[in-house]
């Protein structure tokens, strides 16, 4: 099962966070990343690209109640996203969450193993 991974030093230490932290909040900046991680693991684990949303659905998306031009400026200007021609793009996505991605490829090609294996024999 694909996890985040949260490094001990995150919210001392990531540039993003607090600076996001400023625009929105502690409990808004803490709340907004650790669901846009989610919402591109679930939607995206390849690479981090969030194409089918807008600064609305992706407001929805992460639970924000502030205005979608407000979060979407946090964002970018935090450094965690980055506006595409169709919706964006998590930045340093391989590095932080990369792993869900990788996880994924294995977890398929040990059920493809198996079941290989268990034809085979038969």
């Amino acid at each position: 099962m694909p996890y985040l991974k949260v490094p001990l030093n995150f919210f001392t230490d990531d540039h993003r966070l607090r600076v996001l932290t400023a625009r929105l909040g502690s409990d808004s900046a803490t709340k907004v990343f650790v669901r846009l991680w989610n919402l591109a693991g679930t939607e995206a684990p390849r690479d981090g690209r969030l194409s089918a949303h807008s600064a609305d659905t992706l407001r929805l998306a992460l639970g924000y109640k502030g205005k979608s031009a407000d979060l979407e400026k946090a964002l970018i200007e935090a450094g965690w996203l980055e506006k595409e021609e169709k919706g964006y793009r998590l930045l340093y996505w391989e590095r932080d969450q990369g792993h869900i991605w990788r996880l994924q490829q294995r977890n398929a090609s040990n059920i493809k193993s198996r079941w290989k294996k268990r034809f085979l024999m038969v």
